[in-house]
C-alpha cells in the first residue's frame, strides 16, 4: 500500500474545497508553532462578471 503520511485528501480535490483544507491546516500549524506561513493559492473567479448590459437591463423599469 501506498500511502503519505499526513495526505489528508485526494490531488483531484477542487480549488475552493483545497483552499479549506490548506487553511485548517495552516491555523492547527500556528497554535503548534510550526515554522513560517505557505504562499498563498491563486482564487478563481466562480463565474463571469456581469456586463454593464446586463446591470442596466435589471435596473430598467
Amino acid at each position: 500500500m501506498d500511502s503519505a503520511v499526513g495526505t489528508a485528501a485526494p490531488a483531484t480535490v477542487s480549488g475552493p474545497t483545497r483552499r479549506t483544507l490548506r487553511t485548517n491546516l495552516r491555523h492547527v500549524a500556528a497554535r503548534l508553532g510550526a515554522g513560517p506561513s505557505p504562499a498563498r493559492l491563486a482564487r478563481e473567479r466562480a463565474k463571469k462578471p456581469y456586463t454593464g448590459a446586463q446591470i442596466a437591463a435589471c435596473h430598467d423599469p
